[in-house]
């Protein structure tokens, strides 16, 4: 019910940012029959708290009391995915984050690729991002760089495609039409971006 909620939100609103369209239907609904995926490094060397152990860790084998001052460098990926046969010029782009409380998950969870090709067949640009997970349950302050790292991770995805113009050209996509959105952590991601 929620991820229909939040589908008819994008459906009646993302439409509305987009001005001066020729196609009446790009946008509000699924024109193009094919999807492009393509893989991207966006950020790399990017310091990822190590697991440190313990009890709920070994039972649920997630990392719920990671150690956030002794890190280990990681590269995170994104999944682009683009309408086949588009001949815009430029295209709004929309950055999904996946769900997971910060301690699970990945940008190949079936349900964000279902958003993120049902969006490219409208005629957006979707980029699929990970971000680092790990949180340390027993803080509340350091439970909070949980969120913080997502932010961040979040925002070096953004500047993949804003700060860098030979990416924009690449992918065709508006750096001023960028929007962010996802499920449960995501969504708190997205919010954060406000």
């Amino acid at each position: 019910m929620r991820k229909h909620i939040w589908l008819e939100a994008i459906l009646l609103i993302f439409p509305l940012l987009i001005i001066g369209q020729a196609d009446t239907a790009r946008y509000y609904k699924e024109i193009f029959s094919g999807v492009l995926e393509t893989s991207q490094i966006f950020s790399s060397n990017v310091p990822q708290p190590k697991r440190g152990g313990g009890p709920y860790e070994f039972f649920t084998g997630l990392p719920l009391n990671v150690k956030e001052y002794d890190t280990q460098n990681v590269n995170l990926s994104m999944d682009i995915f683009e309408p086949d046969g588009d001949t815009a010029a430029i295209r709004p782009l929309v950055i999904e984050c996946f769900g997971g409380g910060f301690i699970d998950g990945n940008r190949k969870y079936w349900s964000i690729r279902l958003i993120c090709q049902s969006l490219a067949r409208m005629g957006y640009v979707v980029a699929s991002i990970d971000y680092r997970l790990g949180m340390n349950i027993f803080d509340q302050d350091l439970a909070a760089r949980a969120v913080y790292r997502g932010v961040q991770d979040s925002r070096s995805a953004i500047r993949f495609f804003r700060a860098d113009a030979a990416n924009a050209n690449t992918y065709r996509i508006d750096p001023n039409k960028v929007f962010i959105g996802g499920h449960s952590a995501g969504a708190f991601i997205a919010l954060h971006n406000l």
